[in-house]
């Protein structure tokens, strides 16, 4: 009789256990369904792509650091031969980290009220939307009712 009761605790342990693991089973199922949705994926995607996403604090940027996505994608559309792009993106983030220091050692206080200055990422975000937007305006075509306004010989 006893080796009755053990069996039967024993297959009830088991039943007990495999039920737990069917449960997880099931989350994880649901959890995996929720990842992969297509909307999840896209946003993933698009943010990844234009280095939206958060840096993640295991992942090293290396010893020079990195551009952000979205400055070396319009470094990679503006500059085109592949060696100066390649060179600007290994000097601009060296330049980004130590061009603000040398600036202010430079300067001298001559006025006793500072306007305060832009950060350099604001700056250089500012540039290249200028840069963009003039580039825009040479690639529109002019509209036909207008004349243009350089003479023609």
């Amino acid at each position: 009789m006893n080796n009755l009761e053990k069996l039967q605790r024993r297959k009830a342990e088991l039943a007990a256990q495999i039920e737990q693991q069917r449960s997880d089973l099931k989350k994880t199922m649901l959890e995996i369904r929720e990842e992969i949705e297509p909307s999840k994926l896209l946003k993933k995607a698009v943010s990844g792509a234009l280095g939206m996403s958060a840096d993640k604090p295991g992942e090293d940027k290396g010893g020079l650091g990195r551009l952000p996505a979205p400055i070396s994608f319009v470094l990679d559309l503006l500059v085109r031969d592949p060696r100066l792009s390649f060179l600007l993106k290994l000097v601009a983030p060296l330049a980004l980290k130590y061009l603000p220091s040398i600036g202010s050692s430079a300067s001298t206080p001559d006025t006793e009220e500072k306007t305060p200055e832009k950060p350099p990422k604001v700056k250089i975000y500012g540039r290249l939307r200028q840069g963009v937007s003039a580039l825009r305006g040479k690639l529109r075509k002019p509209e036909p009712g207008k004349t243009s306004e350089t003479p023609e010989n």
